[in-house]
């Protein structure tokens, strides 16, 4: 299974900081944010803007984790496989792109989040991640969809897509890009 995701971030005014495509593990997650803190500190940003970048960067890792799918029709095996990148653009903002192979099941989750996100201001997005902390009615639960609202109180702007593979797999792709 691969989820052969193509560099198409690069371009003149957008420069790569760190890509990986393989099996992710929290061992290998944080090797990488090792790397990432490394790099930023040598653009001297704030500790408020690396902890933004540092959080969403874990919540995409995690998401390949919990929800990686093989591409086999029928198959529910998890596998924890994807395509992670941090750009610097030239405009002064960070992108952050992920790319993974998840189910049906699990695009109805993450499309649900993700258009009620689309719905609120980004003080409203605050204000439904603390409702939805407090609760914890899906605190454990998979596919509580928390760490979408957390990446979405963090950064200026969400893009995403689902590209069928068969009847019931898809390519994730999110997109998150945060301004300095």
């Amino acid at each position: 299974m691969h989820v052969n995701q193509t560099d198409t971030m690069v371009t003149d005014d957008i420069i790569p900081l760190l890509t990986y495509q393989g099996i992710l593990t929290q061992n290998l997650i944080s090797d990488m944010l090792e790397t990432i803190e490394h790099k930023l500190k040598d653009d001297d940003i704030s500790k408020g803007l690396l902890a933004h970048v540092s959080i969403i960067f874990i919540e995409l890792c995690q998401n390949m984790i919990n929800y990686s799918k093989d591409d086999i029709q029928g198959s529910k095996e998890f596998n924890p496989y994807g395509f992670i990148g941090m750009y610097k653009s030239l405009d002064s903002s960070y992108i952050l792109s992920s790319k993974n192979i998840i189910s049906m099941n699990d695009k109805k989750r993450i499309l649900t989040r993700l258009l009620d996100i689309n719905t609120l201001d980004k003080d409203e997005v605050k204000e439904r991640y603390k409702e939805l902390r407090r609760s914890a009615r899906h605190a454990h639960s998979k596919g509580a969809g928390i760490g979408l609202y957390d990446i979405a109180k963090r950064c200026s702007n969400i893009k995403y897509t689902f590209e069928n593979i068969n009847d019931n797999k898809f390519y994730f792709s999110l997109r998150v890009e945060i301004e300095l």
